[in-house]
């Protein structure tokens, strides 16, 4: 059956909005593109025409998007509303701690035909991935990728008069906040069980039906598909922010990644920016679905990225994060395992000198500002995680933080450098090193993203 959708994104150039509160920072890559900033209760973006071309009847649809929700949002925020309340035949609904889906009932009145508790601040200030799946008759509503409604009724979703997302302006029902990625899909429900949610920006395909993005220069209410929908804008601006920001992801359990029996010379980047790592004597292990292995029979390897993945970061408040899973055996001396070269201005997992680890970050003045430290954990399949975030550095183990920093006295000056793993300074410091997979960021990521992310992947690694 063919697929028609509406896909609400983000491009990169704008102004207006600003960041979230303390976690979410711009610059973005261009490559992943900024977000939708709701400033107020009453704003709202709202298409207006051809609204019969969504009617999904009885079928299967997808509707899905990021959101990062404010607590000044209202006390019963619609997220997305298809007819006009109290009639509307399609919404979604966070109301004090209860989320509801909403959809026609008796006598064409809306209708709460689900609801589940949540906590609201595990929805506040934080990049959330909310999806609405039907399929074959069971609609599923699903956070970070975790169902928690699921329901049989296969309700009627005619839209003839409104789609609005935001506001909804007959009721006290107002998002503030952040979306990215606003998607529908039309006859096809995407998601039938528990899954991750993108970790890249999602793009139109040959059977989009609408698709609006945001633009600089011509705005939010032109169709980019058809020319077939005009989307009405009230207040919503563009902001330089995004779930993404990923400038690097590498996995060696991915053959998309990487594959041994063709060759270990790149470990292919699989996120947006193209910052492929070109590996010097490595090897590869089917550990875990797939490790590469920084040093065999003595010979030192070393992986090196492209000088560009972390230039946004030259001369602003710095606001980085990296991740991976590490395997960490012989140690002693000033071993590093992951982080930036030049002058290692971002030395972002400095392992120390035998009984701890250690997470570095140099900045104007020209001396390691800081030092989060925990005790050595060797020979374990570990998650590990460094965050920058303004004046702060967070180390995190196994989803958990386990030390924490103050004294960054300035922002990233000069060359970055290529961003490195066993490889510091053109010294070859680390020993007997394995390396699962590993996402570096240019923003600070929360400690829900952090958890979130062990989580997904501990699986794997027997954990």
């Amino acid at each position: 059956m063919p697929i028609t959708q509406i896909l609400l994104t983000a491009a990169t150039t704008g102004g207006g909005g600003g960041p979230p509160p303390d976690v979410i920072y711009p610059p973005t890559l261009a490559a992943t593109g900024g977000s939708l900033y709701f400033g107020s209760t009453l704003y709202k973006l709202q298409i207006g025409d051809s609204l019969s071309d969504f009617t999904v009847g009885t079928g299967d649809f997808t509707v899905e998007w990021w959101q990062w929700m404010l607590d000044t949002s209202s006390s019963n925020a619609r997220l997305f509303t298809m007819g006009t309340w109290p009639t509307a035949k399609l919404s979604l609904s966070l109301e004090s701690g209860v989320c509801y889906l909403w959809g026609e009932g008796a006598a064409g009145q809306n209708n709460n035909v689900a609801s589940v508790a949540y906590t609201p601040s595990d929805l506040y200030n934080t990049w959330t991935h909310v999806a609405v799946s039907r399929v074959s008759g069971l609609t599923k509503v699903f956070f970070n990728g975790v169902a928690v409604i699921t329901t049989g009724n296969s309700y009627n979703v005619v839209t003839e008069d409104n789609f609005v997302i935001g506001n909804q302006s007959s009721q006290d029902a107002g998002f503030v906040g952040y979306i990215k990625d606003f998607r529908f899909i039309k006859g096809v429900g995407v998601y039938s069980s528990d899954f991750t949610p993108p970790m890249t920006q999602l793009t139109a395909t040959a059977e989009t039906e609408l698709l609006i993005s945001v633009n600089g220069s011509v705005g939010f209410a032109d169709d980019w598909a058809t020319g077939t929908h005009a989307v009405g804008n009230a207040g919503v601006t563009y902001a330089d922010v995004g779930p993404y920001d990923l400038a690097l992801y590498v996995d060696a359990g991915n053959v998309l990644s990487i594959n041994p029996g063709v060759s270990l010379a790149t470990w292919n980047d699989l996120s947006l920016a193209n910052n492929d790592l070109t590996l010097t004597n490595v090897t590869w292990s089917n550990t875990d679905g797939g490790r590469i292995l920084f040093q065999s029979g003595g010979t030192q390897g070393y992986a090196e990225s492209p000088s560009t993945i972390a230039s946004v970061q030259n001369g602003i408040t710095p606001r980085a994060s990296v991740s991976f899973w590490a395997y960490v055996t012989n140690y002693g001396g000033y071993q590093h395992i992951a982080g930036m070269r030049g002058g290692n201005k971002f030395h972002v997992l400095n392992f120390g000198d035998g009984s701890i680890f250690e997470c570095r970050v140099e900045t104007g003045n020209g001396y390691w500002d800081n030092y989060p430290q925990i005790g050595a954990r060797l020979n374990t399949m570990t998650h590990y995680a460094f965050v920058v975030n303004g004046t702060r550095s967070d180390f995190y183990i196994n989803g958990v933080l386990s030390s924490t920093a103050e004294g960054i006295t300035g922002p990233f000056t000069g060359t970055l450098g290529a961003f490195t793993i066993a490889q510091a300074n053109g010294g070859f410091q680390a020993t007997n090193l394995e390396i699962g997979e590993l996402r570096y960021y240019n923003r600070a990521r929360s400690p829900k993203e952090i958890l979130a992310e062990f989580t997904a992947t501990r699986t794997r690694y027997g954990v």
